[in-house]
């Protein structure tokens, strides 16, 4: 259940962006760098994701897509995406599954991710959002650190993978746009525009490159998140040494940091584990002799791959 109260919060916090937009014109700068591309880059690569033209799909196309300067939207496509365009084959395949309206996304999302190293959840969405604009909005890390800011992060469902997991997100995006009135690109050119964001510990590294992105609209790069294991006596440690991190560029997740009054903790915990794609343990005395320190890699493996598979 999506917590109302949370929920109209964000919705305000959006209004209020969108009004500030809203008085944008065309060829005034700021309208024309978050908005006015949408169009452009909506007719360009609409057609080149279209399930018809996906068969023959090109590498040049493919990667042209994953750079800001033609997507005019997103910074860090690149990284990750050009490691799928070494299997045009496998490419294909995946966007192919991905893009067929015959499936459910829940269904689709899932298998198209596991068919091609490289195609992240970022990139598909954001493919998702050009081919679809009115249907799918994008799950990067720039929205789900506004969506956990909020509160509003979807739990993880017994059996739900990462397919489900977009399916309840993109219901979330859904409800927010309709409520706007806008489509998915807007609203994902308004997430770093909302209160605090830039403040917000829960909303990744603070470093020049996502500062950058912050200002320009733009998301950073999906860097997978680390969990941290470690044993309570070792806090004051493994807390600097977060900080530190997350000052590097590394996204970290840390139970001090990360859980809210009022949340279960052994629930979040749990999220964290599956959402987190490495586990950092911090090796001490009263770490090793911690039962629950020293099974949580076990653990963080076993929920990673119910939630892959």
């Amino acid at each position: 259940m999506v917590d109302q109260a949370a929920f109209n919060q964000l919705l305000a916090d959006l209004r209020e962006v969108l009004g500030k937009v809203a008085r944008f014109k065309p060829g005034q700068k700021e309208y024309d760098e978050r908005v006015a591309d949408r169009d452009r880059v909506i007719a360009r690569y609409q057609p080149i994701f279209s399930v018809e033209h996906i068969p023959n799909l090109s590498k040049e196309e493919f990667t042209s897509f994953l750079y800001p300067n033609n997507n005019c939207h997103w910074s860090g496509l690149y990284r990750k995406g050009l490691q799928a365009a070494e299997d045009m084959n496998q490419l294909k395949e995946a966007l192919s599954i991905l893009l067929d309206e015959n499936q459910p996304i829940r269904i689709r999302f899932k298998e198209a991710l596991a068919t091609v190293l490289g195609l992240g959840k970022g990139i598909a969405t954001g493919i998702l959002t050009v081919a679809y604009p009115d249907k799918y909005g994008v799950w990067n890390s720039t929205s789900e650190a506004a969506l956990r800011h909020y509160g509003l992060w979807p739990g993880s469902e017994h059996g739900e993978g990462l397919g489900g997991r977009y399916e309840n997100i993109n219901a979330l995006f859904t409800r927010l746009r309709l409520d706007l009135g806008v489509d998915f690109w807007t609203l994902d050119t308004m997430w770093w525009s909302l209160p605090g964001p830039e403040h917000s510990e829960s909303f990744g590294p603070n470093t020049d490159e996502a500062t950058a992105a912050i200002k320009n609209g733009t998301s950073w790069e999906e860097t997978p998140l680390t969990f941290f294991a470690y044993s309570r006596q070792d806090s004051p440690f493994v807390l600097r040494l977060a900080k530190d991190l997350k000052s590097s560029g590394v996204l970290v997740w840390l139970d001090q940091l990360d859980i809210k009054p009022g949340q279960r903790w052994d629930k979040v915990v749990a999220d964290a584990l599956t959402a987190c794609s490495r586990v950092l343990v911090v090796l001490s005395a009263s770490s090793i002799a911690s039962d629950h320190v020293t099974e949580l890699p076990t653990s963080s493996v076993s929920l990673w791959t119910k939630t892959k598979l």
